[in-house]
């Protein structure tokens, strides 16, 4: 399954890995935007968004998504400046299969206060075969550090074409990779640390 999920997140990154520009209504200046990291196998279990302004605090929850304890000591990839960005994970919660996916599909400036970002679960036709197993999905996208009340709107797309899959295990035993954009490549960051990549290099380790 491990295999088959990072086939599927790191083509869906290919196609969102670009940054994004949300425009608001009544001339709202526009929101840039871009997915960092995606995966389905995160040990944070429920549905949970949040808005990450701080190294700090990303190296915190960082040890939530990877089941680490809080006096572990685990270094965070670095995915953004927080100096001038912020970062926001979406926690999908607990799915009690395989083909569940989320992503970001807009972020909008309603005014001067308010924000949205608008996301999507993708879950698998309902005659799909999937592996049995618990997945948890997430998203982490950053942007420029915003002022106001961002708001959180999800919708589920089902999806339409049924998928043959012969893979094994759920992998919910290991620490998720975090998989992300470092210039122009599909990378796989281990909970170690170590980087894996996934496209666009042959797949070198270092």
């Amino acid at each position: 399954m491990r295999r088959l999920a990072l086939v599927i997140v790191g083509a869906m990154l290919a196609a969102l890995g670009s940054a994004q520009i949300g425009f608001g209504p009544n001339g709202q200046p526009p929101i840039r935007w871009q997915t960092v990291a995606q995966g389905t196998d995160s040990h944070i279990t429920r549905t949970q968004t949040r808005v990450i302004r701080t190294e700090n605090d990303w190296s915190t929850h960082y040890k939530e998504i990877i089941g680490a304890k809080k006096a572990d000591y685990v270094r965070a990839p670095r995915i953004a400046n927080f100096m001038t960005e912020q970062v926001i994970v979406i926690h999908a919660g607990q799915k009690r299969s395989g083909g569940y996916t989320s992503y970001v599909e807009s972020v909008i400036r309603r005014n001067a206060w308010d924000w949205d970002v608008n996301w999507v679960l993708t879950a698998p036709h309902q005659q799909a075969s999937v592996t049995q197993g618990l997945t948890s999905p997430y998203v982490v996208i950053k942007m420029p550090k915003q002022v106001g009340v961002p708001h959180f709107n999800s919708r589920v797309f089902r999806s339409r074409q049924i998928v043959l899959n012969h893979g094994h295990g759920c992998g919910c035993c290991n620490a998720p990779p975090l998989l992300m954009y470092k210039n122009g490549k599909l990378v796989r960051i281990d909970s170690d640390g170590k980087e894996t990549v996934i496209s666009g290099g042959g797949g070198n380790r270092r």
